[in-house]
């Protein structure tokens, strides 16, 4: 009767992920052994190669929190309150899926055609399409304006990943770093296209 594995492929996954962020593809599969408490051999019974240990511990996380938002019904209240609580709750999913993106995009057997390619709703367009439908519920409700959702979710999502981008790089210096600062600004900015027609906001100078 074999031994029961002590140690999971997730928990070798999770340090693995650790250490390709902070070292980037070149970290020896010897150096996350000894994080992960295995030995080499281990890894490699359980991923054939370094490539495959790498992609899947880059593989890129699904917006469950987000997605569970996005699929509540119509919201009350302040229409640019909910839109503000999605942005931060989408800024922390792109917290997780920027740098796997980068790093993804820094390995020399990275093909971008392939990566999505088993995928049928990948991480980036179940955003798109969850925010999209979300919008055309409140247009449906008449608490945004109809017709331009899809284009709304994506400068709206263009807008978060770029203050992600900013954060990783560490491009963010000075005022305008805090996740709810920076969505309630976006916000502002795009509510002019989305307020239902008549809306006093628009009205603003």
């Amino acid at each position: 009767m074999s031994r029961p594995r002590s140690i999971d492929d997730a928990h070798i996954l999770e340090v693995a992920r650790k250490l390709f962020l902070d070292g980037g593809p070149r970290t020896s599969t010897a150096a996350i052994a000894r994080a992960a408490g295995v030995s080499e051999g281990t890894i490699f019974k359980r991923f054939e190669t370094k490539q495959e240990l790498f992609f899947a511990a880059m593989g890129l996380p699904r917006p469950t929190e987000v997605s569970r938002l996005l699929a509540g019904p119509v919201s009350e209240g302040d229409v640019r309150s909910h839109l503000v609580d999605l942005s931060v709750e989408i800024i922390a999913f792109l917290g997780e899926i920027v740098p796997r993106m980068m790093m993804l995009c820094a390995h020399p057997a990275y093909d971008p055609k392939v990566l999505f390619a088993d995928d049928p709703e990948p991480p980036p367009l179940r955003l798109v399409r969850g925010l999209a439908a979300w919008l055309d519920r409140e247009a449906t409700a008449g608490r945004v304006r109809g017709g331009v959702s899809e284009k709304t979710a994506r400068v709206l999502l263009g807008a978060l990943q770029n203050y992600v981008f900013w954060q990783v790089a560490g491009l963010q210096r000075g005022p305008g770093g805090d996740a709810r600062e920076y969505a309630e600004g976006v916000v502002d900015l795009l509510w002019r296209g989305v307020a239902p027609d008549g809306d006093p906001a628009e009205e603003k100078p």
